[in-house]
């Protein structure tokens, strides 16, 4: 599964950051056009949120953020993980699954005859595309997500693990 930890670091007290926090959540758009101008959209209850990041349009390759607000020396630290929504992962692996499975036979096909099949390298390029666009947009969105949530609570220091 495609996850990503994070930890974000800032001076605020955790009701302070949750209280931003809280402030940054839109409710779920009902339609494309349904936008209110914060940056997530979600939920947070008491210390704890499920949120995406909101953006015009569609894009499937938004993480899923879960996380909590939580004490530490200094003020608070903002806790949790990027994963792509349960949806688009199972359409992923639909779209993966028969190239990949073509593949397969191709390589089996190619030992079985001693040369390979004329047709392998397009279908290792299609799998290898569609991994690429997979990770590389869940890589990028994590990074767009993590950027506006230091932002929103002042962070002091923020990773990705």
């Amino acid at each position: 599964m495609i996850r990503r930890r994070f930890s974000i670091q800032t001076p605020l007290a955790p009701e302070q950051a949750r209280t931003r926090l809280i402030e940054a959540i839109g409710p779920k758009p009902t339609s494309l056009f349904d936008r209110d101008g914060r940056p997530f959209v979600g939920r947070m209850v008491g210390s704890s949120f499920d949120v995406m990041r909101a953006t015009r349009g569609r894009n499937s390759f938004r993480p899923r953020i879960r996380g909590s607000v939580e004490t530490a020396s200094g003020g608070s630290e903002v806790r949790g993980s990027m994963q792509l929504h349960e949806i688009v992962l199972v359409v992923m692996a639909v779209f993966l699954g028969l190239p990949t499975m073509v593949l397969i036979s191709l390589l089996a096909g190619s030992v079985s005859r001693g040369s390979l099949d004329p047709a392998a390298p397009y279908a290792i390029g299609v799998v290898g595309f569609l991994l690429v666009m997979m990770l590389g947009g869940f890589m990028l969105e994590s990074r767009r997500a993590l950027r506006d949530l230091a932002l929103i609570v002042d962070a002091t220091r923020s990773e990705l693990t």
